[in-house]
């Protein structure tokens, strides 16, 4: 079985080689292997990002998560957002829906710095939202190669 690392980096490695990815051996524990290797691609800090013309940016909205079963849950402004080793990244800023068909596509990631930064985190990347925290399906130092949000 293949799992996607970020360490340094995406990278594929056989499962037996990953025991530095923290956090690893839990997740597997806690939901078991995946059926399928998901792949959800992380764009590089000069991709294009979505555009304004066609996303709007919210307060809240609901989204169902990758381990919801079919749940949706409500993500709202100011919320913590941990990576997948339980690390704060930032907190949800705002939440990016789609004007068209008005689904939440991504969330907007506040990170504390100066001056400050916004990221994108496709929805896909969303492992769980419970208890006002939001758990990312990325490792820490994937953070930075999330998109950096442009708009106004």
């Amino acid at each position: 079985m293949q799992m996607l690392c970020f360490v340094h980096g995406p990278q594929r490695a056989p499962l037996r080689k990953l025991r530095h990815c923290a956090g690893l051996t839990a997740a597997l524990a806690r939901y078991g292997a995946p059926e399928k290797e998901p792949i959800v691609p992380l764009p590089t800090a000069d991709a294009p990002y979505p555009d304004d013309l066609n996303t709007e940016l919210l307060v809240a909205g609901f989204i169902r998560p990758t381990h919801g079963r079919d749940r949706m849950v409500e993500v709202k402004r100011d919320m913590i957002i941990l990576t997948g080793e339980g690390r704060a990244a930032g907190r949800v800023a705002a939440v990016a829906i789609d004007r068209h068909d008005r689904q939440v596509t991504h969330i907007l990631l506040s990170q504390r710095s100066q001056p400050p930064q916004y990221r994108l985190v496709p929805v896909a990347l969303i492992m769980q939202v419970q208890g006002g925290q939001v758990v990312l399906d990325i490792f820490n130092e994937a953070v930075d190669s999330l998109l950096i949000w442009h708009g106004a």
